[in-house]
């Protein structure tokens, strides 16, 4: 079962979608934090998924109006974001790949065809399967302080970002609350 919970402020909009609780307080928490903490003058999103329970998080914030249909979660098997020019059949085709258990690799080389319209999009997988090899592609015609970063079970991307080093935080708040929470569930 997915939930989807948009919540609209003066700006962005922000998304989380995920597969049961523990995910969503975790990402709701970490986004609430972003929102106070930045000027939202950027479209970003994260992929996590817990190593333990294989909950799978998503949560995003658009410059635009919406940014609701940017990313998609297959539960219990992974997830892809499509963002800047963000391209339904695009996700759609993640989507179907994740389903077929391909790897990140393979979705994210498919995804570059060019009836995607590819170099206007921003990628983003990361599947169960496939935990230690989250894969990303920025497109050269999405705006400025545009890239991605990932670890083990996780994928941070933007693009029309505040500065260079954006992301680089906002992936050391990710894996700190999850080494965090781990931690304190594990004692």
């Amino acid at each position: 079962m997915a939930f989807h919970l948009a919540i609209p402020f003066p700006g962005p909009v922000y998304l989380i979608k995920h597969s049961t609780g523990i995910m969503k307080n975790t990402i709701l928490v970490f986004g609430v934090m972003l929102f106070l903490h930045y000027k939202a003058f950027a479209t970003w999103s994260i992929i996590m998924i817990d190593p333990e329970t294989k909950e799978i998080g998503i949560a995003g914030a658009s410059c635009s109006y919406n940014c609701y249909g940017i990313g998609e979660i297959v539960p219990g098997m992974g997830a892809v974001i499509v963002q800047a020019m963000s391209n339904n059949e695009a996700r759609d085709k993640g989507i179907e790949m994740i389903l077929a258990e391909a790897s990140p690799e393979l979705i994210i080389l498919t995804l570059r065809d060019p009836a995607f319209d590819p170099e206007k999009q921003q990628y983003a997988v990361v599947t169960v399967k496939y935990f230690d090899n989250p894969r990303t592609y920025t497109g050269n015609a999405t705006k400025s302080y545009n890239r991605s970063l990932t670890a083990n079970g996780v994928s941070v991307q933007g693009n029309t970002l505040t500065n260079e080093n954006e992301l680089e935080l906002i992936l050391a708040a990710v894996q700190k609350g999850r080494n965090d929470f781990l931690h304190n569930y594990a004692c």
